[in-house]
C-alpha cells in the first residue's frame, strides 16, 4: 500500500525535539493499535507523516497543530516540474506561491515556456504552492485541515 505524505504546520515550542518526542508518543500507539501503518519525518524543519487517510482523525487531536497538508515531496526539480504539469492540465491561467521568490519565478516561467499557459498572480484558476526544503522539494496538493483561530 502506498502512503501518503501528511505536512504538519504545528506552533513548535523552543525545543522541537520535545515536540517530536511528544508526537511519537501520542502517534506510534494510535497507529499500532489501529493497525495504521505511520512513519513520522523530520525534514529540514518540517514534520511530515508518512501514512494514510486514516490518520487524519488521530492528527486532528494533537497539540499545537495548526494546519495539515497532504503533499508529495521529490528529490529532482525535473520530477517536481513533471507532477505540477499533471496539477496544470487543462487550466487557463495559475500562480506559483513560494518563500522563494526565485523559485516561483523559475517554476512559473518554465511552464509557461512549455505550456503555454498564463501566469495571473491576481485571480488564477490554479494555485501551486512549492517549497525547498534541503535537497527536497515540497508540493502542496490539498489544504486537509486548517485549525479556526478564533
Amino acid at each position: 500500500m502506498e502512503l501518503d505524505a501528511y505536512l504538519l504546520k504545528v506552533k513548535l515550542p523552543r525545543d522541537n525535539q520535545k515536540y517530536l518526542r511528544y508526537l511519537k508518543e501520542k502517534l506510534i500507539p494510535v497507529c499500532v493499535e489501529n493497525e495504521v501503518e505511520c512513519v513520522i519525518e523530520h525534514l529540514d524543519g518540517k514534520i511530515i507523516i508518512f501514512s494514510t487517510s486514516q490518520i487524519i482523525e488521530y492528527l486532528k487531536k494533537l497539540k499545537n497543530l495548526r494546519a495539515i497538508y497532504r503533499v508529495e515531496i521529490f528529490e529532482s526539480y525535473n520530477a517536481l516540474l513533471q507532477a505540477i504539469k499533471k496539477v496544470l492540465n487543462g487550466k487557463n491561467s495559475f500562480a506559483v506561491i513560494s518563500k522563494s521568490r526565485t523559485l516561483a519565478e523559475m517554476i512559473g516561467e518554465e511552464l509557461v515556456r512549455e505550456l503555454g499557459i498564463a501566469v495571473n498572480l491576481k485571480n488564477p484558476e490554479i494555485r501551486v504552492e512549492v517549497e525547498k526544503k534541503g535537497k527536497y522539494y515540497i508540493l502542496y496538493r490539498e489544504n486537509i485541515y486548517l485549525k479556526d483561530e478564533n
